[in-house]
């Protein structure tokens, strides 16, 4: 007959703080999954069927760009159906696919894409200022249309690169003739997007990592003046820095205002009477004070261009509604621990 496996209560212990530990692992493995995945689109009502921007969300593909990369045999990857350019100020720069990022798209949903690739755009080492490097798109577009122009992102910088939201900028120009030549877009009429610098880390300690960079969002109404459009995306470092900054991008969109539901994002908005949003609800556009006339910036100086409608921050790395699943984790491995202890105790 044979004997019965008996266990001793250090042993018991052990397997029951290894089956707790096993489940614990397993919820924290799911969350980051969904973190990863993307289980739901950032907010916003742009069908991603209607996006007039190819590739937008940059999940079909790059192309190799050799004049790209820090060092040989290092390359640049560009998204395909968009163009590069960058100056020819010293420096190290690269153009290349995020796969970390982890936003999800309305195209992402709509084309049934995993949203698992983003754009990023990589500046080192410049021993001269005004470094730029960029992308750029031309789209049809139809004269007198409004579109909505949406895109979302972040930009890191290593610590010690610059004071913040001085020397990093994200811009943005929309030639309206369908121009192609970035050097013809005079300096003053860039848009600077009011994302913020962030602190560029290196290594992540963990899927809820609160020093993870925040996703911001930006939004504006473009109106049409001819049957083309050519979207200008350009990372601009102002003054010499040896230190990287990373500029990442993701989810940009160009759609008829017509097709987004603009009464859905009106508690998102921070200018509420820009006249194209008051006619798209079917409303007399609000009279607007006179502009008063300024100089253009130079370019020791910010951009600036066309009222922007800009909604609060947000995307799919601010997870804040599972942080009370990856505490009551925590808490049951400390719970299982401590009963068993005492139960070990008991027994002997």
């Amino acid at each position: 007959m044979m004997a019965r496996r008996q266990f001793k209560p250090a042993s018991r212990v052990a397997l029951a703080a290894a089956v707790l530990l096993f489940l614990a692992g397993s919820l924290l493995f799911v969350l980051q999954a969904q973190a990863q995945e993307g289980d739901e689109a950032p907010e916003g009502p742009i069908p991603g069927e209607a996006n007039l921007v190819q590739n937008g969300n940059f999940e079909y593909g790059f192309y190799t760009v050799p004049e790209l990369g820090f060092e040989p045999p290092d390359v640049g990857h560009v998204p395909n159906h968009w163009q590069w350019f960058r100056n020819e100020k010293y420096g190290k720069y690269n153009i290349y696919n995020n796969e970390g990022f982890g936003l999800v798209c309305p195209d992402d949903l709509s084309s049934e894409t995993s949203g698992k690739n983003s754009l990023s755009i990589h500046i080192q080492s410049t021993d001269e200022s005004d470094a730029r490097l960029g992308v750029y798109q031309t789209v049809p577009v139809t004269p007198g249309v409004d579109y909505l122009f949406s895109i979302s992102g972040t930009i890191q910088v290593q610590p010690g690169g610059s004071s913040p939201d001085i020397n990093h900028h994200m811009l943005v120009y929309f030639d309206h003739t369908g121009n192609t030549d970035w050097r013809a877009i005079p300096h003053e009429k860039w848009i600077r997007i009011p994302w913020k610098e962030q602190e560029l880390e290196f290594e992540v300690s963990g899927p809820n990592d609160p020093d993870l960079a925040q996703v911001e969002d930006y939004y504006q109404v473009v109106r049409a003046k001819s049957d083309k459009l050519t979207i200008f995306l350009m990372a601009w470092r102002r003054w010499a820095n040896w230190r990287t900054g990373i500029f990442t991008l993701d989810c940009v969109s160009l759609v008829p205002l017509s097709e987004v539901d603009v009464e859905a994002i009106l508690p998102r908005l921070s200018d509420l009477s820009a006249p194209t949003v008051d006619a798209a609800l079917g409303q007399e556009p609000a009279v607007q004070p006179a502009a008063a006339t300024q100089p253009g910036p130079s370019p020791d100086s910010e951009p600036s261009g066309e009222t922007a409608i800009i909604p609060p921050s947000g995307g799919i790395l601010e997870k804040e509604s599972t942080a009370w699943l990856v505490g009551a984790a925590a808490v049951l491995v400390i719970a299982g621990l401590v009963a068993a202890g005492v139960w070990n105790s008991r027994r002997s």
